[in-house]
């Protein structure tokens, strides 16, 4: 599709493909937030007679830093790369929009190169704070994280640390 012409109709597109991300977004954290939400293994159903363990009241987390945080997905990003704007996006998401693309996801403006480069000190940052947070805890958009959720994060802070041992 060709831009100009239309008055500003490249802009417009560029909103409804936002548009599109944003809900596309969307959709996925509701799919994970149902995942987490799903009922306990059966097995675990079966042991009725046994009371279940008192859980500890959630806790309040700290949001994670806004520079964790990926503009395009409002995730936390785990592969930060550095585009061309100077703002740092999660790896898969910002070269899906560079594919289509030859603009700042921030600012609409066009990109004089659509190469990107990691983000050493973003990723050791993130990485530094999942470890010092420990296994139960992670990193939400939300106050509370579920128990498959921290089991991942704890699986995410082991292999961490073993990278880190070698």
């Amino acid at each position: 599709m060709e831009r100009g012409g239309g008055g500003g109709g490249g802009g417009r597109r560029e909103e409804a493909e936002l548009a599109a991300a944003l809900q596309e977004s969307a959709r996925l954290e509701e799919e994970r937030r149902v995942t987490e939400e799903q009922p306990p293994e059966p097995e675990a159903l079966s042991r009725e007679e046994e009371p279940p363990e008192p859980e500890a009241p959630p806790r309040e987390e700290e949001s994670p830093p806004a520079d964790f945080i990926c503009p395009i997905t409002t995730e936390v990003m785990s592969d930060p790369v550095m585009a061309a704007d100077g703002h740092s996006y999660e790896r898969k998401q910002i070269e899906r929009w560079l594919a289509t693309k030859s603009t700042s996801p921030m600012t609409g403006e066009a990109l004089q190169h659509t190469h990107t480069f990691p983000n050493h000190a973003l990723r050791r940052q993130i990485r530094e704070r999942r470890v010092a947070r420990g296994a139960l805890s992670g990193f939400s958009r939300v106050g509370t994280r579920s128990q498959a959720a921290a089991r991942r994060v704890s699986a995410d802070c082991t292999l961490v640390r073993t990278e880190v041992n070698k």
